[in-house]
């Protein structure tokens, strides 16, 4: 069965491996700009144990197109009884359907009225009714790069982006699926490992890590921060006492050594004025080279790679650094991975 997996942009190649490491046999047939395509005879079912993918459709079908008319006339051939077979393998699929388009490089026509036109042609094909509500149990995606269309259904009930654990969250939360790619490019498939981060926000990097079979530390010098981490840490079960306190990212009282990883979403553009970036970054490298391990890794998402990277390599001159950069929320941060 081909499937198509929705993700970051930039993070293509983390959620390629992800799908090769969970399913070895799975064939996958490209990646390309937020999306990959790839076949597996596996339940379906495995498909939803994904952490770095925002979603996963069942692939009806792709094609060329160019206008509205080319899609419409695209969908008005296809077939959805092998997908909604697949679905039915997961969950119900109920009695409405919703659609979700997502145009990039289109010129000439918008979502909405693809949606309007398309949603009488699913309608008659069907026998569904259409619900203008977004993301129903049972979301057709319609993804139009340029000139390619791709039609799939969405697996699971929700978008896999969305977490049970994130009960609570600050404006500006990371993205469950990023922090779970900054944990898989930081710690690879080894589990047990101690991963802090002084940064911890929401807390969705460190619930990452541990749903990875990870031991996990931290703290946030907002105190706000740190309570709601330790109240989406313990919908895991963790017991987060003196493991998650208000700490100074520049000064902490952990032990030398003691982290054989550390990740963490430090504060991009406005959330730090400019002038202190830079005693910020240096302060946070110098802690992390101090509290890491010898052979400890760093995964760091930043706005401002070149000055982070200066001091990366001050702090450990033996070490790789890597820089990917990302879209998210409208800005370009980077992943920055020091080894």
């Amino acid at each position: 069965m081909k499937y198509i997996a929705y993700t970051t942009k930039g993070l293509e190649q983390v959620s390629s491996d992800e799908i090769k490491h969970l399913l070895p046999e799975a064939e996958i047939g490209e990646i390309k700009t937020k999306r990959i395509v790839f076949e597996t005879d596996n339940e379906p079912q495995i498909l939803l144990q994904l952490r770095t993918v925002d979603d996963v459709g069942v692939l009806v079908s792709k094609t060329g197109a160019s206008t509205t008319e080319d899609v419409v006339s695209f969908a008005e051939t296809l077939d959805f009884n092998e997908a909604i077979s697949v679905i039915e393998q997961v969950r119900d699929i109920g009695k409405k359907f919703s659609i979700t388009a997502t145009l990039a490089g289109v010129q000439g026509y918008k979502s909405g009225e693809l949606i309007e036109r398309l949603s009488k042609v699913f309608t008659s094909k069907m026998g569904l009714q259409f619900s203008e509500i977004e993301r129903l149990g049972f979301d057709i995606k319609i993804f139009v790069d340029r000139n390619e269309v791709y039609c799939s259904v969405r697996l699971a009930e929700e978008s896999l982006h969305n977490r049970r654990f994130k009960t609570h969250s600050k404006e500006g939360s990371l993205k469950s699926t990023i922090a779970a790619s900054l944990v898989q490019l930081a710690c690879g498939w080894d589990t047990n490992l101690k991963v802090v981060d002084n940064f911890c926000g929401s807390g969705t990097i460190l619930a990452e890590a541990l749903l990875a079979g990870n031991q996990v530390f931290g703290g946030d010098i907002d105190p706000e921060s740190v309570q709601i981490t330790i109240k989406n840490l313990q919908n895991l079960h963790y017991k987060a006492e003196g493991k998650i306190k208000v700490l100074d990212a520049t000064h902490t009282n952990w032990s030398n050594g003691c982290f054989d990883c550390a990740i963490s979403n430090l504060p991009w553009g406005k959330q730090v004025e400019i002038n202190h970036i830079t005693s910020l970054y240096a302060g946070t490298m110098k802690e992390y080279q101090r509290i890491l391990k010898p052979d400890g890794k760093l995964c760091l998402i930043v706005s401002n790679p070149e000055l982070l990277v200066k001091y990366a390599k001050r702090y450990f001159p033996d070490k790789r650094v890597t820089t990917n950069k990302i879209g998210f929320l409208g800005q370009n941060p980077t992943i920055v991975l020091i080894t």
